[in-house]
């Protein structure tokens, strides 16, 4: 049923403000949240790696991330460690950001249909201007060979995570789609009536 034209009392479509709050929580909620998961590795195969002493004496038998994640002992660690793994998280969760940022550049479009670089320029510049202040930070932090101590899947979850976050703003941007196109043509028949 077509409202009243020009009611201003209507504010929010059906459903709208759910798709709302899903849209800020995909974009704002998985680049928050996938890498702890990196830090959790990271910090327990650099707790391996650099503190090994350490670990013999507090944890035992600690033999992977998993075990040190666990060890009740380690909860008041504050070294160097867990600032280095804190520079890592960083990075990929910027990276993330970076990824979610490309998606909504455009309310609309895909990025397969117009590449967010096309016609933002401040957008590119900001962008390989980030991304050099992060890895200068994660260079300087971590050091190349804390990079050498992590294990080969934090890498492909690293390069997957930014996949995934871009990937949920696109699938959310393809509902929202349908709403947005059904809300224009309610806005064109409101106008077109009389």
């Amino acid at each position: 049923q077509v409202p009243p034209k020009n009611d201003t009392s209507v504010a929010f479509g059906k459903n709208e403000r759910y798709r709302l709050y899903m849209t800020v929580l995909s974009g704002a909620l998985l680049p928050a949240i996938l890498p702890q998961l990196l830090w959790l590795i990271a910090f327990g195969e650099l707790m391996l790696a650099h503190e090994g002493v350490l670990v013999q004496d507090l944890c035992g038998s600690a033999k992977n991330w998993i075990h040190l994640v666990r060890c009740k002992d380690l909860n008041g660690y504050s070294g160097k460690v867990v600032l280095m793994a804190g520079s890592l998280i960083l990075a990929e969760m910027a990276v993330c950001v970076f990824a979610t940022s490309a998606s909504l550049i455009h309310t609309t479009k895909s990025v397969l249909e117009e590449a967010p670089w096309r016609r933002n320029k401040v957008w590119v510049i900001a962008l390989a201007f980030c991304v050099g202040l992060v890895c200068c930070c994660v260079v300087v932090v971590a050091g190349a060979e804390s990079l050498n101590a992590l294990p080969w899947y934090y890498y492909i979850l690293a390069v997957t995570m930014p996949i995934l976050c871009l990937g949920s703003c696109e699938w959310m941007k393809r509902h929202n789609r349908t709403h947005i196109k059904r809300a224009v043509m309610m806005r064109r028949l409101q106008f077109e009536t009389r």
